[in-house]
């Protein structure tokens, strides 16, 4: 069947990705009448949508419908290497920006919106929903690939070394393609036309396509739902969880969120400047606070699949005025009031008659190491162990009477006492003034483009103006840190010894943000006999935003350290490696 007919006009135009990469995309639609709705093709591994399609979209334009085509990056007449995914998610991402600027012109707006999804594609098409729950109006899924299926499902140590080996050559093209045409296809005018396709991939496929679309099916076996809780504040405080859909989970994972990678490089301008004619102020409040306003729903998603896939239960909390939770954006009136609210969500799973049994692991990124530490502090014995990523853990901070982790304080950043007690007082008058604006840092802690451009349309985020009382109470905790560490004391000595449960700490050694020397503090101080300090060379802050390869580094570390201790294998020395 022709493109072109009386009543179908068909249409091509390249476009360019958010990394650079030029995207082929087409579209049928009717020649005499406006398509009454829109429909979204997402075609599968290997394939391609202009020539494979064109039947399809015919019959559906005749029907009344706009379709539209995209070939994934690497795929058809696209640019990239031929069907290497690097990261499935990038193939949502494209998906999702093409088929949006459609669906938001002004012609189209009024229009209902369909996904169609075949094979592979019925993954892209349900991730999107996931990504945009409320955008789409319905999907088709044609035979999509949703589920491993038991007797092909692979043991996790073999996904395991799988992750290791794509670290190492993700672009190793070793897995065979065999023909299997004849037994998915009967009509032999189609398998022929198949099989002449010029735009279809029939090469052997790399390592890291296949573990992508393995964890792909991984991640469509995920349940994930949300809940509110009221906290002991009459907060209403956002919860969320990823759990096995098939599966009993080996152990529980809670992770406390930080980081927002926005700064308050402006805070010098509207006091210190004022105060002290210096940047010290601005220099030291925007690494400090490089951890607020943050949630938990999206912007761990990737993170919360992997360790769901390894076996384990995944539970998130917005902190108060965080995210999806009530309160007055970015506002900390009391840190202890966060730690307590972690703590007694993650107590209530616990606690359940189900998860009594099960490990129970903390997992902090950035700030969110901060109220780990506390949360160990508060109950000693009740953690099995914790994860910490670019903790901020230069020093000790006795918030609360509590050691926990938090930033150096270089001394280029350091406030002049004058400016504390000017903020100290003006937060006693007027504690929830946004006075303090924050600047975007993204760029110095994530190297990721697309998950720069994630972070940075994250509608949960705050990014707004500062609370004089939160400024406040973070800066406070860091000051005596500093204060604590440089005279050396007993008393710091005392505390540090106390943080006995197991932990691996994960540092890039070029974090800007958090000095990587507090993570060796850390581990050196700890009394934990079972304590793990991995330092990364070249990476940065956001660890989730390295190279791909980096990233399966950190995280098959991260997942090997927990399996070990949910499995009983747990050291009896320290360990320390970069």
């Amino acid at each position: 069947m022709d493109h072109h007919s009386e009543d179908v006009k068909y249409e091509e135009e390249f476009i360019v990705n958010s990394r650079g990469n030029k995207l082929f995309t087409c579209r049928w639609i009717p020649k005499n009448f406006q398509p009454k709705a829109l429909i979204f093709i997402c075609h599968g591994i290997a394939a391609e949508c202009s020539i494979s399609m064109r039947d399809a979209a015919a019959r559906l334009v005749r029907a009344g419908y706009g379709v539209y085509g995209i070939d994934h990056e690497g795929h058809g007449r696209s640019s990239g290497r031929r069907c290497y995914i690097p990261n499935f998610s990038d193939i949502v991402t494209d998906c999702s920006d093409n088929f949006t600027s459609i669906c938001e012109k002004p012609e189209n707006r009024e229009k209902k919106r369909f996904l169609y999804g075949i094979s592979m594609g019925g993954s892209v098409a349900l991730l999107l929903h996931r990504k945009a729950p409320d955008y789409w109006d319905c999907a088709i899924l044609l035979a999509p690939m949703c589920k491993v299926s038991d007797d092909m499902r692979p043991h996790p140590i073999v996904v395991s070394a799988l992750s290791m080996i794509c670290a190492v050559a993700p672009s190793w093209r070793i897995i065979p393609t065999p023909d299997i045409i004849d037994k998915v296809c009967k009509d032999p005018e189609m398998r022929k036309e198949v099989r002449s396709n010029p735009y279809i991939y029939r090469g052997k496929l790399p390592l890291k396509t296949c573990h992508e679309l393995l964890m792909a099916q991984y991640r469509d076996n995920i349940k994930y739902e949300e809940d509110f809780v009221v906290n002991s504040r009459g907060n209403r405080i956002f919860t969320c969880r990823w759990t096995p859909k098939e599966l009993e989970p080996r152990a529980l994972i809670f992770i406390c969120h930080g980081t927002n990678v926005f700064s308050l490089q402006s805070f010098t301008s509207s006091l210190g400047c004022a105060l002290m004619k210096t940047k010290k102020a601005t220099s030291f409040l925007g690494s400090n606070l490089l951890g607020y306003g943050a949630e938990c729903s999206i912007s761990m998603g990737d993170t919360a699949a992997r360790l769901v896939h390894s076996g384990f239960a995944v539970y998130r909390i917005d902190h108060e005025g965080h995210g999806k939770s009530s309160g007055p954006k970015g506002y900390i009136s009391n840190f202890s009031d966060v730690v307590k609210d972690c703590s007694d969500h993650f107590k209530s799973v616990c606690e359940k008659q189900e998860n009594k049994s099960k490990k129970r692991f903390l997992y902090g990124f950035s700030m969110g190491g901060t109220v780990v530490l506390q949360l160990h502090r508060k109950d000693p014995l009740y953690w099995d162990g914790a994860v910490l990523l670019a903790p901020m853990c230069r020093n000790g901070c006795f918030c609360s009477h509590f050691i926990v982790t938090r930033y150096k304080i270089f001394d280029r950043m350091r406030p002049h006492p004058i400016v504390v007690s000017a903020l100290k007082m003006i937060s006693a008058v007027a504690p929830s003034w946004r006075v303090i604006p924050a600047t975007d840092m993204i760029d110095k802690v994530c190297k990721d483009p697309q998950l720069k451009k994630e972070i940075r349309s994250n509608p949960y985020m705050y990014k707004g103006n500062l609370a004089l009382q939160t400024g406040r109470e973070l800066l406070t905790a860091s000051l005596d840190i500093e204060k604590n560490l440089l005279t050396a004391s007993l008393d710091i000595e005392k505390n540090l010894h106390e943080v006995s449960l197991p932990f691996l700490v994960v540092h890039g050694t070029d974090d800007v943000a958090a000095e990587p020397h507090g993570s060796k503090l850390l581990h050196e101080r700890a009394s934990s006999k079972d304590k793990t300090l991995k330092l990364y060379p070249g990476m940065w802050h956001v660890l989730m935003g390295e190279r791909p390869e980096d990233v399966e580094r950190v995280f098959a570390d991260v997942i090997s350290w927990l399996e070990d201790r949910v499995g009983g294998i747990v050291p009896g020395s320290t360990n320390e490696a970069s």
